[in-house]
C-alpha cells in the first residue's frame, strides 16, 4: 500500500489543512484506506477503525518508561488489567449515577452565565467551554473552588502547549511537566482526604480511594484515572461544545429547531460528535503477531492508528456523511471511540453539553457567534480559528454577541 504522500515532510498529519478543515482530506483517505506515514499505519474507513478498536490481535500498550504519566492508566493497558482498572469506575460514571451530579453541574453553568449575562458579549472557548468541565470535577471529586483553580492552571498549562510554536519534542517534554504536576496535585489531595479520614459517599474519589485500599487498584493507577478524567474531560467537553454552537450558527434552522424544542439538544450533542470529533485519531495499537483487521494483513510489530474524524464521515456507513442531521439513525460514531476502550467519562461529559446548552439558550436567547469581516471571507481566508493541534479538533476561540435588558 502506497503512502497517502511520498514525502513525510508533506504527509496529510503535517499539513495545514489537517487542523483547519481535515474533512478535505477524508474522501482521499477513504479511497486510500491504509495511509503509511513513518511506518505508521493510518486507517480512515469506519469499518476498519472499529474492527481495530475492538480486535483482541492488538496492543495498546505503549512501553512508557516506569513513572511516566499515563503508564498505568486505562489508554495504555491491555484485557485483562484495562478492565480490572475501569470496573471501579461504573458505580459513578455510568449514565444514572452520572444524571444524579446534574444539580451540582446546572449551578456551576449558571454561576458561570450570571457572570457574564450583562456584557452583551464573550469569548465563547475561554469563558465557558474550557472552565464548565473543570468546574464540573468540583462533584466529581468533591473539591473546593480554590482547589480548582490550583489545578485549573496545571490543566491550561498542559492545553496551551499543544496550540504553541515550540518543537514537538520540547513541547511534549512540557507537557510531561504538566501531567506529573496534575499527578503531583491528586497525590497531595488524596493524602489530605486520607489524614482527614474523610469520606464522601457521592463521589469517584472515595470510590477509586476505596480501591485501592482494597487492592484492586495501585496508586499510580489511581492517579492516572484521576489524570484521564480532568486532561481528558476538559478537552473532549469544551472543544464538543463550540464545535456544536459552530454547526448551529451554519445551519440556522437547527438553531432554531433546537431553541424552540431542546428535546432535540441529545441529537445534536451526538450529531457533533460525529461531524467535528473532537479527538481526531486514536492512540497507536501494535499488532501481538500476524493479524487481520477487517481484511488487511498486518504483519507483527505493525504499528496502527484509526482516524476517528475520517471513519465518522465514511459515505458506506453515513449517508449524506457532511451534512447534519438531527433524524441520523444506524451505526453509532466513533467520537468517543469503540469497544472495550470506549471513553470512561462519555455520560459525564454528554450531560455537562446537554446543561450548558440548556442554560446558553435560557439565559442567552438572542445569542450568535460573530461573523469574521468580509473582506476576509472574500479573500478566501480561514473563516474560524482551529486550533493547530494534529490531535485535537477544536475552535481556539469563538466570539459570541446577544442584546441586553
Amino acid at each position: 500500500m502506497k503512502p497517502f504522500y511520498n514525502s513525510l515532510s508533506m504527509s496529510f498529519l503535517d499539513s495545514k489543512t489537517w487542523c483547519t478543515n481535515p474533512a478535505s482530506l477524508y474522501p482521499e483517505l477513504h479511497t486510500k484506506r491504509v495511509i503509511e506515514v513513518d511506518g505508521v499505519h493510518y486507517l480512515s474507513r469506519y469499518e476498519d477503525v472499529a474492527a481495530l478498536l475492538n480486535s483482541p490481535d492488538v496492543s495498546n500498550m505503549l512501553g512508557s518508561p516506569e513513572g511516566t504519566p499515563l503508564r498505568e492508566s486505562v489508554l495504555q493497558q491491555d484485557p485483562p488489567a484495562h478492565g480490572r482498572i475501569r470496573k471501579t469506575t461504573g458505580s459513578r460514571l455510568n449514565k444514572q449515577p452520572v444524571e444524579k451530579l446534574r444539580k451540582d453541574i446546572e449551578n456551576d453553568a449558571r454561576k458561570i452565565f450570571n457572570e457574564i449575562k450583562s456584557k452583551g458579549q464573550m469569548e465563547f472557548v475561554a469563558s465557558v467551554a474550557q472552565k464548565m468541565p473543570l468546574m464540573s470535577l468540583k462533584s466529581l471529586f468533591s473539591m473546593e473552588d480554590e482547589e480548582i483553580k490550583r489545578l485549573a492552571s496545571h490543566v491550561k498549562a498542559f492545553v496551551s502547549r499543544g496550540s504553541s510554536n515550540l518543537p514537538k519534542n520540547e513541547t511534549l517534554q512540557l507537557q510531561g511537566q504538566d501531567l506529573a504536576a496534575i499527578h503531583v496535585f491528586f497525590r497531595d489531595f488524596i493524602q489530605q482526604r486520607q489524614a482527614a479520614n474523610e469520606r464522601q459517599s457521592q463521589d469517584l474519589l472515595t470510590v477509586l480511594m476505596d480501591s485501592m485500599e482494597m487492592g484492586e487498584l495501585t496508586q499510580a493507577e489511581l492517579l492516572d484515572m484521576c489524570l484521564i478524567l480532568t486532561i481528558g474531560g476538559v478537552e473532549t467537553t469544551s472543544t464538543a461544545l463550540s464545535s456544536i454552537l459552530m454547526l448551529m450558527e451554519e445551519n440556522s434552522w437547527c438553531k432554531d429547531l433546537v431553541q424552540n424544542d431542546p428535546k432535540h439538544l441529545p441529537a445534536l450533542i451526538e450529531e457533533t460528535l460525529r461531524l467535528e470529533s473532537p479527538i481526531k485519531h486514536s492512540s497507536t495499537r501494535t499488532a501481538k503477531s500476524n493479524t487481520n483487521i477487517n481484511g488487511i494483513r498486518f504483519a507483527a510489530g505493525t504499528q496502527i492508528v484509526g482516524l476517528f474524524g475520517a471513519a465518522n464521515r465514511d459515505p458506506d456507513i453515513f449517508q449524506n456523511p457532511d451534512e447534519l442531521s438531527l433524524s441520523r439513525k444506524g451505526k453509532p460514531h466513533l467520537g468517543f471511540g469503540y469497544g472495550v476502550h470506549y471513553c470512561v467519562g462519555a455520560h459525564f461529559a454528554r450531560l455537562q453539553m446537554q446543561v450548558v446548552l440548556e442554560i446558553l439558550f435560557k439565559e442567552l436567547p438572542t445569542w450568535r457567534v460573530v461573523r469574521p469581516p468580509s473582506w476576509k471571507r472574500w479573500i478566501g481566508g480561514q473563516t474560524r480559528q482551529w486550533s493547530p493541534n494534529p490531535l485535537i479538533r477544536g475552535l481556539a476561540s469563538l466570539p459570541l454577541v446577544w442584546e441586553t435588558p
